[in-house]
């Protein structure tokens, strides 16, 4: 599927458009080559701002995201996924070279595995230290901040003037 096919072009400059297919073609997936290719201008250092600021774009991005996700030849999330499953249970094997210098299957590596796992858990948000954070058990806490920590709503007070 071209990106005219799937209309993911449509809103875009015609620098864009050629920024989008350069980046998606020529340039092998190089921004700053892409905006040279493009027909943007300047330094290199200038060239590479340049594709920064247009990947940062959200039609670009959705473009060049749609683009990826119809082609055969990239790695879908799901696929990536279930790829990644199965390394770490083990269930896929390797290529290695053997004594006799023929490629052999094996079983993947318990250090691949552990590597497989540890990367699923953080695609699950499981190593996310912003949703991770809670308050330090050492710490004094008041009541207002412990019904804030457990997220229930606090109505009002004696003290605050509610009944």
């Amino acid at each position: 599927m071209t990106m005219k096919e799937c209309g993911q072009l449509d809103g875009l400059t015609l620098k864009e458009r050629r920024f989008v297919d350069a980046y998606l073609g020529e340039a092998n997936g190089n921004g700053t080559r892409a905006a040279k290719f493009a027909g943007y201008s300047g330094s290199y250092y200038a060239l590479a701002v340049r594709a920064h600021e247009l990947l940062k774009k959200r039609k670009i991005r959705e473009a060049v995201d749609e683009a990826l996700e119809h082609d055969p030849l990239v790695m879908g999330r799901v696929e990536r996924l279930r790829k990644l499953t199965s390394i770490a249970r083990g269930e896929a094997e390797c290529k290695r070279f053997g004594p006799d210098g023929e490629l052999v299957d094996v079983p993947v590596p318990l250090c691949e595995q552990r590597a497989a796992t540890v990367e699923l858990a953080k695609l699950a948000g499981d190593y996310d230290r912003s949703q991770s954070k809670t308050a330090d058990l050492t710490k004094d806490l008041t009541v207002d901040e412990m019904f804030s920590l457990a997220g229930i709503p606090r109505g009002k007070t004696l003290e605050s003037g509610g009944n």
